[in-house]
C-alpha cells in the first residue's frame, strides 16, 4: 500500500477508535460529523469497505447518501452506485435529471453532478453528458468548469455528438485553462473539424501537431489520427509526420500502426514499393480493412509503365522515407529534362552542383529556384542570388511558391543587394497567406504559456505567421512576437549578420501595420518594435519611415525622443547606449 494511502488509513482507524472512547462526550451532531469525515478520509485512502462501516447507522442526510454511493461504487461498481441513489436504468430524460439534481443541497450539486457523470460514463450509459452539463451550470470556480467542459467534450466525442464536442472544446480553448486541458480540447476540436471539413480538420491537426509544448503522448495520438484519415488523400503529409514522429520518438520506430499507415500512404505515391510494404504486413499477420483492399487496388494496376508524374511522386516519397537510392533509381534521367525531377534530384546527397548549373533545366523557373536554394544551403550565396534574381522579376503562378521565392530573395538580398529588399518586402506583404483559425489558436495558447519563455515566443511567432493582417489578434501577436525576437538584441543597432527568421517576421509585421492607423497601444508598440527590427536588418530608410508615422501621433515629449533616434539613425551613428528599448 502506498505511504499516503497507509497514512490516511491509519488516521481513519485511529479516528474511529477515538470515536469509540469519546462518544459519551460528543453530541449526536458532532458524532455524525466525525463519522462522515472519517468515511470521507477512508474513501480518499481507497478503503470503501471501511467507509461503508463508518456510515452505517447514521442519519439519512444528503452527504451520507453521497458518501455511501461512492463507497458502493468502489465495491460493486458504477451502476450499483447509481442504483443506490435511486436513479433508474434506462434513464428518464433531461428534465428529470435536472429536477433530481436540483433536489440536492446547492453545496453538493457540482460534486454530485460530476460524480454521476463519471459513473454513467463508466457504466456506458447515455446520460453521462447530462450530468456533466448540469454540474457545469452550477460550477462555482474555473477549475471545476474547465474539467467539466473537457468531460462533456470527451463524452460527446464517444457518442459522436460532434456539435457538442465543438462547442465545449472551443469554450474551453477560449479560457485560460491549464495547458494540458487546452491541448486535449484542441485534439477534440480537431476531430470535430474533421467531421465537418476533412481538409480543414487535417490542416488544423497538423498545426496542433507542430506546437512546441505538445506532450509526446498527444503527438502520438495526433500522428495516428491524421494518418488514419489522410493517408488516401494526403499521402505526402502522412509520410512527413510519420518520419517526424520516428525522429522525435525512437520508441515509435517499430509502431505497428505507423507501419500500416506509412505503407498505405506509400502505396498511393509509389505503388511498387507500397505493394511490397503491404505484402510484408499481410505476411506478418497484420489485419486492417484497408490493407487488402489497397493492395488489390495497387496490384490491379499491373506492371504497366509508370508515367513521369507517378515516378516523381514515388521519388518524393522515397526521399521522405530516407531512401535516396530508391529515389535516384526512380528519377533516372528525368532530372535532365523535367523541372520537378531536377528539384528532387538536387535533394539527393553528393549531387554535383557544378554539373547542375550547366543543365538546360536549371534555367527554367522551378529548376532555377531549386538550384538557388541548393547553392544557398551549400554557402554559395553569390551564385544563389545570381540564379534567383531573374526569377524574382516574374511572379510565380502559385501564391505559396511566390511567397517562398520572395522570402529566399529577401534572405539573399540582405548582403547581395540591400537596395532591392524594400521592394521584395512589399511584394511579400501582398502575398502572405494566412489561416485565421490556426492563428487564433496559437495566440490563445501563447497567452497561457510561461511569460517570457522560449515556448511563448515561438507560439506568438506562429500566431503572427497564420493570422490575417486584419484579424483582431494580429496587432497583439505582432507586438509580442517582435518583443520576444528582439529581447536579446541591442536596440537601434545593425546586426553583424541579417537574420532570416527576423526578416520573415518583418514581412508579416508590415502586412499587419501597413493599412492601419497607429491609434492604439498594440499598433504603436508594434510599429516601434518593427522600426527596431528594420534597423537590425540594416534597412535604415524603412525604419525612419515608421518612426515618422509614430511621431505624428506622439505627445511632445515622446515626439522629441523619436526625433532624437531618427537623427542618430540618419547620421549612421546608431548606438543602444542611452536609448531605451521600450516604447
Amino acid at each position: 500500500m502506498p505511504r499516503a494511502a497507509f497514512g490516511a488509513c491509519l488516521r481513519a482507524v485511529i479516528l474511529a477508535g477515538c470515536l469509540g472512547s469519546c462518544l459519551p462526550f460528543l453530541s449526536a451532531e458532532s458524532e455524525e460529523a466525525a463519522h462522515l469525515a472519517a468515511a470521507a478520509e477512508s474513501l480518499e485512502a481507497g478503503l470503501p469497505e471501511q467507509a461503508l462501516r463508518l456510515l452505517a447507522g447514521l442519519s439519512d442526510t444528503p452527504q451520507r447518501r453521497f458518501l455511501r454511493a461512492q463507497s458502493v461504487a468502489g465495491i460493486e461498481g458504477p451502476q450499483a452506485a447509481l442504483d443506490s441513489l435511486g436513479w433508474p436504468q434506462p434513464p428518464p430524460d433531461w428534465d428529470a435529471a435536472q429536477a433530481w439534481l436540483a433536489a440536492w443541497p446547492s453545496t453538493l450539486q457540482v460534486a454530485v453532478g460530476r460524480q454521476m457523470g463519471d459513473w454513467a460514463h463508466r457504466a456506458q450509459r447515455p446520460d453521462a453528458r447530462w450530468w456533466w452539463t448540469l454540474a457545469l451550470d452550477s460550477a462555482p470556480g474555473p477549475e471545476d468548469t474547465n474539467h467539466l467542459l473537457l468531460a462533456v467534450a470527451e463524452s460527446a466525442a464517444i457518442d459522436g455528438a460532434w456539435m457538442v464536442v465543438r462547442s465545449s472544446s472551443e469554450t474551453l480553448w477560449a479560457r485560460r485553462a491549464p495547458w494540458e486541458l487546452r491541448a486535449r480540447a484542441g485534439e477534440l476540436l480537431g476531430l470535430a473539424k474533421l467531421r465537418k471539413d476533412l481538409e480543414a480538420g487535417i490542416d488544423f491537426l497538423l498545426a496542433l501537431l507542430a506546437h512546441p509544448r505538445l506532450e509526446s503522448a498527444a503527438q502520438q495520438r495526433l500522428t495516428l489520427t491524421i494518418s488514419e484519415v489522410a493517408w488516401r488523400d494526403r499521402p505526402g503529409a502522412v509520410l512527413q509526420i510519420v518520419a517526424r514522429a520516428r525522429s522525435l520518438q525512437p520508441s515509435s520506430a517499430s509502431s505497428p500502426q505507423l507501419d500500416l499507415y506509412q505503407a498505405l500512404a506509400l502505396s498511393r505515391l509509389d505503388p511498387d514499393a507500397g505493394a511490397r510494404a503491404l505484402r510484408a504486413l499481410l505476411a506478418e499477420g497484420r489485419r486492417h480493412p484497408a490493407l487488402a483492399q489497397q493492395l488489390a487496388e495497387v496490384e490491379a494496376q499491373g506492371d504497366r509503365e509508370r508515367s513521369a508524374e507517378e515516378r516523381l511522386a514515388a521519388a518524393e516519397a522515397s526521399l521522405l522515407l530516407g531512401d535516396a537510392q530508391r529515389a535516384e533509381q526512380l528519377l533516372g534521367n528525368l532530372h535532365r529534362s523535367d523541372e520537378v525531377a531536377f528539384a528532387l534530384w538536387l535533394r539527393l546527397p553528393n549531387r554535383p552542383l557544378a554539373e547542375a548549373q550547366a543543365m538546360p533545366v536549371a534555367r527554367r523557373p522551378v529548376g532555377a529556384f531549386a538550384l538557388a536554394r541548393a547553392l544557398a544551403r551549400e554557402g554559395d550565396r553569390v551564385t544563389a542570388w545570381r540564379v534567383l534574381r531573374p526569377l524574382l522579376a516574374q511572379p510565380a503562378a502559385d501564391s505559396a511558391l511566390e511567397l517562398e521565392r520572395l522570402w529566399w530573395g529577401m534572405a539573399l538580398a540582405a548582403d547581395q543587394a540591400p537596395s532591392e529588399r524594400p521592394a521584395l518586402l512589399e511584394r511579400a506583404r501582398a502575398q502572405a497567406q494566412r489561416h485565421p483559425a490556426v492563428g487564433q489558436a496559437w495566440a490563445e495558447w501563447a497567452q497561457g504559456l510561461p511569460l517570457g519563455s522560449h515556448e511563448q515566443g515561438a507560439a506568438w511567432a506562429q500566431a503572427l505567421r497564420w493570422l490575417p493582417p486584419d484579424a483582431s489578434w494580429a496587432p497583439i501577436a505582432l507586438r509580442q512576437a517582435l518583443a520576444h525576437q528582439l529581447a536579446a538584441r541591442r536596440a537601434w543597432e545593425v546586426a553583424a549578420q541579417p537574420d532570416e527568421s527576423l526578416q520573415q517576421m518583418i514581412v508579416q509585421a508590415q502586412a499587419v501595420l501597413q493599412e492601419r492607423e497607429l491609434n492604439d497601444q498594440h499598433l504603436q508598440a508594434g510599429a516601434w518594435l518593427l522600426a527596431q527590427a528594420l534597423v537590425q536588418q540594416g534597412d535604415i530608410a524603412a525604419a525612419l519611415g515608421w518612426l515618422a508615422r509614430l511621431a505624428e501621433r506622439a505627445d511632445p515629449e515622446r515626439r522629441q525622443r523619436i526625433e532624437g533616434i531618427r537623427q542618430r539613425l540618419k547620421a549612421q551613428s546608431v548606438s543602444a547606449d542611452g536609448i531605451m528599448k521600450g516604447g
